[in-house]
């Protein structure tokens, strides 16, 4: 072999060991799992508030029943998640990690998370509060054995919530975004 073939030779394999060493450093993934714990959704509303009045009417019951009715209308919103979309926390998920890895890749200022290869997300309560003309969704949610909490007001009813399960999809993923946020913090 000529003098200018080995040459040529060393280069490309500089240049390929360049461009297949830097392709995997950039393509460093972090991938997000996310489970709920079922049967752990709550909602405080009217039904709650009416309790007290219906004590007049009812006794002491009048308490449970309004507390009885928060806790069908949870189970509604529940259930519609689960029935209208059973890959919600799958939309979740690609909501999640879509956020995390493009901050990463932009080098955000998130240094203990993008230094992860894999986060699991465990929805331990979703939580659904009535705040006058506002609801107000809390989430907790454990990582990496880590429990965090976040909350999201949502311009909608507890109707309208029931009726738009992409609205609380959404801040179902934003609330857990934020919590890694202030978690990396």
């Amino acid at each position: 072999m000529s003098r200018p073939v080995q040459a040529l030779n060393v280069v490309s394999w500089v240049l390929l060991v360049m461009v297949f060493g830097g392709c995997s450093s950039m393509s460093n993934r972090i991938a997000i799992d996310v489970s709920y714990n079922e049967g752990s959704f709550s909602y405080t509303g009217d039904g709650s508030a009416s309790g007290p009045m219906l004590v007049s009417a009812l006794g002491p019951a009048g308490i449970a029943v309004g507390v009885a009715i928060d806790q069908g209308i949870a189970s509604t919103i529940e259930q519609g998640l689960g029935s209208s979309n059973p890959f919600w926390l799958d939309e979740v998920r690609g909501k999640v990690e879509s956020f995390v890895n493009e901050s990463c890749r932009a080098n955000a200022e998130l240094p203990n998370l993008c230094a992860q290869n894999k986060l699991e997300v465990m929805i331990d309560k979703l939580s659904l509060v009535k705040r006058q003309e506002k609801m107000e969704l809390g989430v907790q949610f454990r990582v990496g054995g880590l429990s965090r909490s976040s909350e999201i007001a949502i311009v909608s009813t507890a109707d309208e919530v029931k009726a738009n399960q992409t609205q609380l999809i959404d801040a179902i993923s934003q609330a857990v975004v934020e919590g890694l946020i202030a978690a990396d913090s």
